[in-house]
């Protein structure tokens, strides 16, 4: 999937879970969305794409990529292989920034 690795282990793996960052704000601006990462402290412009996942991870809590994909796909009528690659390019940046981290399964609900 997304080939990331944190202490030798991908990042997205199937079992892999994420949240978003405690204390992360977004908002519009103009034509695209500024994040603030409140793991990380940085700021970044965003496109809807990945504007769209920081809402979900926001509103349904901690989720999978692929339950995130499929979820994106649901709400934007688009197909499923249309919206993974879309989201799959801009998840690195999101999790680099710190407005998105992998949770323990355990701490995840039903995820």
């Amino acid at each position: 999937m997304l080939g990331l690795v944190r202490d030798g282990s991908a990042l997205s793996e199937a079992t892999t879970v994420w949240t978003w960052a405690p204390g992360s704000r977004l908002t519009a601006l103009g034509a695209g969305w500024v994040a603030y990462g409140g793991a990380s402290g940085e700021t970044l412009y965003l496109n809807d794409e990945s504007a769209a996942v920081l809402e979900l991870l926001r509103d349904e809590g901690p989720t999978r990529f692929d339950a995130v994909c499929r979820a994106l796909a649901g709400d934007s009528g688009l197909d499923l292989a249309a919206v993974t690659p879309a989201v799959q390019q801009g998840w690195a940046p999101l999790v680099e920034a710190g407005l998105i981290v992998a949770v323990e399964a355990g701490n995840a609900g039903d995820a």
